[in-house]
C-alpha cells in the first residue's frame, strides 16, 4: 500500500512539475514563466529535487506493470531535466530542512517585482528588515497566495511527496495536539 501511495504521489508531483513549466496561450500565469524561467528579464528555471525517491523505490512491491512504469516515468523525466538546473534554484528542499531557502527566495522576490508587491514589513528594508516573503509562502500574509494559488497546491504537492518518503517516524515531527494555524 505505500508503494502504491509513493509512486502515485510522485507521479501527480512529476505532473504539477510540467504543468508548471507549460505556457498558456491565451494569459501566462507570471508564477509559471517565473518557474520556468520564461519570465522577462533575468532568472533561470527553478526546480525541485526527488530526494532519494530512487533508491527508496528501487525495492517496491508494484503490484502492477503500470506502477513500474509510472515510477521509471518519473526518473526519467527528471534525469532529463537535470542538466538544465542550477544547485541555487533548488526549490522546497523539505527532506534537507524546513527552512525558508534561497531559491524560494529567489522566485517570491522575482513575482513581487512583477506585481508590485512588498517584501518587507513597512518601514523596514531587505538588508536588516522582517522580509514578507516566507509569510507569503506559508500563507501567513495571503496576499500572494490569493493572487497565486497555484503556489501554494504546488508547495503542498511537493511536500506531500516527500513527506511519504521519510524513512522512520523519528524523522517526523513529534505528535502532540496541532491547531488549524499550526498546519
Amino acid at each position: 500500500f505505500d508503494a502504491v501511495r509513493l509512486v502515485v504521489v510522485a507521479t501527480i508531483a512529476t505532473l504539477a512539475d510540467a504543468v508548471m513549466r507549460i505556457r498558456c496561450a491565451d494569459v501566462p500565469s507570471l508564477l509559471c514563466l517565473n518557474y520556468s524561467g520564461e519570465a522577462e528579464g533575468p532568472g533561470d528555471a527553478f526546480h525541485f529535487e526527488l530526494g532519494s525517491f530512487a533508491v527508496e523505490s528501487e525495492d517496491l512491491q508494484l503490484a502492477s506493470p503500470e506502477l513500474h512504469c509510472a515510477r521509471t516515468r518519473v526518473l526519467d523525466y527528471f534525469a532529463a531535466q537535470r542538466p538544465h538546473h542550477r544547485p541555487s534554484r533548488v526549490l522546497f528542499g523539505f527532506e534537507r530542512s524546513m527552512e525558508f531557502g534561497v531559491a524560494e527566495e529567489a522566485l517570491l522576490r522575482q513575482l513581487c517585482l512583477h506585481m508590485a508587491f512588498p517584501t518587507a514589513t513597512h518601514g523596514q528594508t531587505h538588508a536588516g528588515g522582517s522580509s514578507l516573503l516566507p509569510a507569503y509562502l506559508s500563507g501567513e500574509s495571503r496576499l500572494l497566495l490569493e493572487n497565486f494559488p497555484e503556489l501554494g497546491f504546488f508547495r503542498d504537492m511537493v511536500f506531500l511527496f516527500k513527506m511519504l518518503m521519510v524513512p522512520t517516524s523519528e524523522a517526523l515531527p513529534e505528535i502532540c495536539p496541532w491547531m488549524p494555524l499550526d498546519a
